[in-house]
């Protein structure tokens, strides 16, 4: 820059975008022309101070996270202002390969759910999609509407648009049976309750639970589970993973590793054997 006067203006670029939307690529291609990457991880001020280190050094910052809110790209903007106007702070937004549905998580709060949503969309052509939920009728009205106008945003709460999710294979904590009496003298929730496939469906043998709590699943049901831990996100080696991920990576490999036909299910002569 020409100017010294602007040449002091160093910028903190914050990419903003889902799970697989080529954040990192865009990171990457900065580092290239000698910005530093700072990796947000879950301990959001070790990465702004990080990053405040680096501005000191003269270094402009690129930052590679979700950020899905503007609450939670505030304080990128308060360091910048922090730094004495050394530094500007501006968003980049990846454009993700996908539905443009999901695009709006920006603007959605608490829209760390979207990355999973958006994989579930992706699956309609293989599997027919349901939800299984502890949660009360009241409880699954009110979000099912939400889910509606985040697989596609342009409609308001009000259309009667198409669910991911096929309506009959929407079950609440009406279909649940109360979790055994082991389960509670093993620590668990005197509420915690559990899901039976068999009372909702005479055969099992296309039919998959996805859940991150093992003891959901009922003794016939439990060649039907798939162990989906942390589908809001788990630790992996200290770093919070993108529950999308786990849950369709798991749906995938079940389906892909062997035929659903071969390893789960009961055939109606089996009915009341164990798998």
């Amino acid at each position: 820059m020409a100017d010294t006067q602007e040449a002091q203006h160093l910028r903190v670029v914050v990419i903003v975008g889902l799970a697989g939307s080529g954040k990192s690529t865009l990171a990457w291609h900065l580092s290239q022309q000698g910005w530093a990457v700072v990796q947000l991880g879950d301990d959001v001020d070790s990465a702004v101070y990080k990053a405040a280190l680096l501005l000191q050094q003269g270094r402009e910052v690129v930052v590679d996270g979700h950020m899905y809110t503007p609450a939670s790209r505030l304080c990128w903007i308060l360091m910048a202002r922090a730094m004495n106007e050394a530094a500007q702070a501006g968003t980049g937004i990846a454009s993700p390969d996908s539905d443009p549905g999901v695009i709006e998580a920006p603007a959605v709060e608490h829209a760390a759910w979207l990355a999973a949503l958006e994989r579930l969309l992706r699956l309609l052509g293989s599997f027919r999609l349901g939800i299984f939920t502890s949660s009360s009728p009241f409880t699954v009205s009110r979000v099912i509407p939400m889910l509606q106008a985040a697989s596609q945003p342009s409609l308001s709460l009000d259309d009667q648009v198409p669910l991911f999710a096929d309506p009959s294979l929407i079950f609440d904590r009406r279909h649940t049976q109360p979790a055994p009496a082991a389960h509670r003298e093993a620590g668990g929730k005197d509420w915690d309750t559990v899901k039976p496939l068999c009372t909702l469906f005479r055969r099992l043998h296309r039919v998959l639970l996805i859940d991150d709590d093992a003891f959901k699943a009922v003794l016939l049901a439990n060649g039907n589970h798939v162990s989906a831990k942390g589908v809001a996100g788990q630790r992996v080696a200290g770093r919070k993973q993108n529950g999308g991920a786990v849950l369709v990576t798991n749906m995938v490999m079940s389906e892909g590793v062997a035929p659903l036909d071969a390893f789960v299910g009961m055939s109606d002569s089996d009915e009341g054997e164990g798998m």
